[in-house]
């Protein structure tokens, strides 16, 4: 998919080849892919990508899984627990390193970070619901599933951190505000 975009422009293609005589529609969300084809016309390999990209954006999204943690648990030391709990994850590693872990890494990582940013609304007010809003975007633009954790998790932290109608409304302007972030792709599927 990144090389069909690569190839076609970075314009989203109508179809992509290869799956069926007449091709399957190109419907996916493409960030990843965007993100996969600039790496590949910057000279990446396509085994490099595929063996060594996935392993580190999971690596990296140990990161914002130990601040939620610290602010769930309120410890270091258990957060750091956490954190080696979700990093030895036999489900997170077969998950995000298999062959579709180089699109599932990126939105485990967006997904993960805006959790902690979602939690931080609720906790703290409305200078956290820009970052989530754009984070909750780029999870909508980079795989079909991760929007769900990522809105049953900030659906979770606005019924046990803020059940004020203000937190309604900051989660409301999250999911609206990705979706909106997210129109330019999911109008050219709808259409």
């Amino acid at each position: 998919m990144a090389e069909a975009l690569a190839e076609n422009g970075y314009a989203l293609p109508t179809r992509l080849a290869g799956y069926t005589p007449g091709g399957i529609p190109f419907a996916y969300p493409p960030l990843a892919f965007y993100s996969l084809a600039a790496l590949l016309d910057a000279g990446v390999s396509p085994l490099a990508l595929a063996r060594f990209l996935p392993g580190l954006l999971t690596i990296v999204a140990l990161v914002p899984t130990y601040a939620l943690g610290r602010e769930l648990l309120g410890s270091n030391g258990q957060a750091g627990f956490a954190a080696v709990i979700v990093a030895s994850s036999p489900a997170v590693l077969t998950w995000h390193l298999s062959a579709g872990g180089v699109v599932r890494t990126f939105a485990f990582f967006f997904t993960v970070c805006g959790l902690y940013t979602g939690y931080r609304i609720f906790a703290d007010g409305r200078r956290w619901l820009f970052p989530t809003t754009i984070l909750f975007g780029l999870v909508v633009l980079t795989h079909p599933l991760y929007p769900v954790p990522f809105g049953s998790g900030t659906l979770y932290f606005y019924l046990a951190r803020d059940r004020s109608l203000r937190g309604l409304a900051y989660g409301t302007l999250v999911a609206l505000g990705g979706a909106t972030l997210a129109s330019p792709w999911w109008l050219t599927v709808l259409f």
